[in-house]
Order: C-alpha cells, then sequence, then structure tokens
C-alpha cells in the first residue's frame, strides 16, 4: 500500500507487526522517496496509524489538518487515538495556538 500524501497520519486496518510500503509524494522542494514502518499495534477499521515518529506536544495532522497534538510521543507504525492525541476540535484557543506555531 502506497501512502502519506501530506501529514502524519494514514486510515487503514492493518494488523500489528505488517509491513506498510509507503511512497512520499514529491513537492516542489523535495524528491519522493520510499519507505516500509512496520505496524505497531492492531489498528483498528477507520483509526489512524502514525506514518512518522511524532514527539509528545508536536502538532498531529489528518489530511493536511491539525487535529491535535501528541500527549505522548508515538512511534511510526504506532495507533494514532484519544490515548495518545489530544484533540483540539472544538477548542478555538488551541486550534489557534496550532495555526500559528507553524
Amino acid at each position: 500500500m502506497h501512502d502519506r500524501i501530506r501529514g502524519t497520519l494514514s486510515q487503514a486496518i492493518w494488523p500489528a507487526g505488517c509491513p506498510v510500503e509507503l511512497w512520499v509524494i514529491p513537492t516542489s522542494s523535495s524528491s519522493g522517496t520510499e519507505r516500509t514502518i512496520t505496524v505497531g499495534d492492531d489498528i483498528p477499521f477507520g483509526h489512524k496509524i502514525a506514518l512518522t515518529d511524532i514527539d509528545e506536544g508536536e502538532t498531529v495532522y489528518k489530511y493536511g489538518k491539525s487535529i491535535g497534538y501528541a500527549s505522548e510521543p508515538i512511534a511510526a507504525g504506532d495507533w494514532v487515538h484519544v490515548h495518545n492525541v489530544e484533540s483540539n476540535y472544538g477548542r478555538g484557543d488551541q486550534a489557534a495556538e496550532q495555526t500559528t506555531d507553524g
């Protein structure tokens, strides 16, 4: 499966230990690359998987939009959900802060 156009997440269903091939789409400032991550947790249908390592406090993106920030470090291949992401949905104060952070 090829994934990752923008952001740090993908949605799909994968069992733990499954290798996932990624293709990073080239942009005007980068060239395309391929790499493989290994799924660290069983990913339920419709849930998110980290495509890159995400540091605690780092903004988490889905479809290129900020959805919150990591409440703990998240490794590439890990399940991303409410247990490790603090949502900014409904939080205008956090959404405004993250927009100005970059």
